[in-house]
């Protein structure tokens, strides 16, 4: 017998204990516990449905503070940008989460639980140029913990063994990259309401730096180059949507990710690009990079990489597996996660039937991050600090052997939840328990009309068999009174 019938008997069976034995009503929570898939090492006693006796608000605010005129240019049109979301309980909560979204020079998202009523205040001089930048963005009290995500390069590789893989030895010859911090980012605030805050960071112009030092000549001696030496994106779009919520729920946009109050969904789209490689086999990949706020000495800087699946594919699909980075934290609560489904739609559509897989590399330490990141808004936020917690970079590639490379339909759009705490937890959704309790009540039924039958038929068999027994016991009766 397979898992999931033996998983449905024992469910069946709790069902009838509880009520026979006079327990509390049943509840959905009974049949999402027993589909939920649980990995080695994960919290027991997580409960997807534990009751909330507060509300939750989300308020962002779009580079607080600045008086500069870079940071004051309208919806749509290119500048600075720092967002500080903070979601708000009613009552108030002994903690509080807080993000903050930015674009300057590379896309990140940090979050940060701290105390209730903390406050993020940005030092706009030192993001500018006019003093130390370490530690720029920070709160009034430290917070409890923090991390932070970071989007550092376009990646483009010519796939000529149609492997999938950018870190095959051959691929590996054949690789272009383009910094992020050479596209000029424009803001367009999607929605801003009290459960969700939207944010569109578009560009489609990169702007390679064109000075280049001369080493061998002399230090500082710098020499303008050529475009044709330079690794450039020609044409297309890049459009990154974060979203954050203030309650459970379902992104709005395929892959359908689960979402909560201590989470942010960051939904990549790479639409029509072109660059100058020559690559006939083009395939794309993006380096993160990760930043834990943990002593790495104390806590260690391994990351866990797991995969749960899951009975029911209505919010995704065709796609029955989550998978999960978590990178090392205080405890339980205060660490963080990444988490995605392996699917990447390369149709606007985004469906199934449009669709290649996705390759996320092994995470590697970064060496020297206070000095290597000296330059990125993660310095802006940690500082020498940088030196002291878990800093790792990842690379995650595009596509799959088969699927016709990037250029097949020039479209890739891929999907993943950044949060605290632990994983999101997926049960059976509502519309699928009421479709197996009614297959099973229907099983039931059909059951016990097939039994009845039967006995009728074995009873109606027998009373013939006995009314034939009684008529020749009273012929030979006759015969021998003769």
């Amino acid at each position: 017998m397979g898992r999931g019938k033996c998983q449905l008997i024992l469910l069946l069976g709790h069902f009838f204990v509880s009520v026979h034995s006079g327990q509390d009503s049943f509840q959905l929570s009974h049949f999402t516990n027993y589909f939920r898939s649980t990995p080695e090492g994960y919290d027991q006693k997580w409960n997807p449905e534990a009751s909330r006796n507060f509300d939750s608000e989300i308020h962002v605010s779009i580079n607080p503070g600045c008086n500069i005129d870079g940071c004051k240019l309208k919806n749509g049109t290119v500048g600075v940008t720092v967002a500080n979301l903070t979601v708000l309980d009613d009552p108030s909560q002994h903690h509080e989460f807080h993000w903050v979204w930015s674009v300057i020079g590379h896309p990140v998202i940090q979050a940060a639980v701290t105390a209730k009523d903390s406050i993020a205040h940005v030092d706009w001089s030192a993001i500018f140029g006019m003093a130390s930048a370490g530690h720029a963005i920070s709160y009034d009290e430290e917070p409890y913990y923090s991390s932070a995500i970071m989007m550092t390069r376009l990646i483009e590789f010519n796939d000529t063994a149609n492997t999938g893989k950018m870190n095959s030895k051959e691929n590996l010859k054949h690789i272009r990259t383009y910094d992020l911090v050479n596209f000029d980012w424009k803001r367009v605030v999607v929605e801003n309401s009290k459960d969700r805050v939207a944010i569109q960071l578009i560009t489609d112009k990169y702007t390679p730096n064109r000075s280049l030092t001369r080493g061998e000549v002399g230090e500082g001696v710098v020499e303008k180059v050529d475009d044709s030496q330079l690794a450039m994106v020609t044409n297309g779009t890049l459009n990154l949507t974060l979203s954050g919520y203030s309650d459970d729920g379902f992104g709005r946009w395929l892959p359908h990710l689960s979402h909560s109050r201590r989470t942010n969904q960051f939904d990549i789209q790479l639409e029509g690009l072109k660059t100058n490689s020559g690559f006939n086999c083009s395939r794309y990949a993006l380096e993160f990079v990760f930043v834990s706020n943990v002593p790495k000495d104390r806590y260690g800087t391994n990351v866990t990489r797991q995969k749960t699946t899951t009975l029911d594919d209505e919010h995704t699909p065709g796609i029955f597996t989550t998978e999960e980075l978590i990178m090392p934290g205080l405890n339980d609560s205060l660490k963080s996660y990444m988490q995605w489904r392996p699917i990447v739609y390369t149709t606007m559509g985004r469906e199934l039937s449009s669709s290649t897989g996705v390759h996320v590399m092994e995470p590697s330490d970064v060496k020297d991050p206070a000095s290597s990141l000296d330059k990125t808004i993660m310095y802006i936020l940690y500082g020498m600090d940088l030196d002291e917690v878990v800093v790792k970079s990842l690379n995650i590639s595009f596509g799959i052997p088969g699927d016709g490379f990037y250029n097949k339909t020039r479209f890739h759009a891929w999907t993943f939840t950044f949060g605290t705490g632990d994983p999101i937890r997926n049960g059976l959704s509502s519309s699928i328990i009421i479709t197996i309790i009614a297959l099973v009540l229907v099983t039931l039924v059909t059951i016990a009309v097939a039994l009845g039958f039967c006995i009728h038929n074995k009873v109606k068999v027998r009373q013939t068999n006995q009314g034939y027994a009684r008529m020749n016991g009273s012929s030979s009766a006759n015969n021998s009174e003769k």
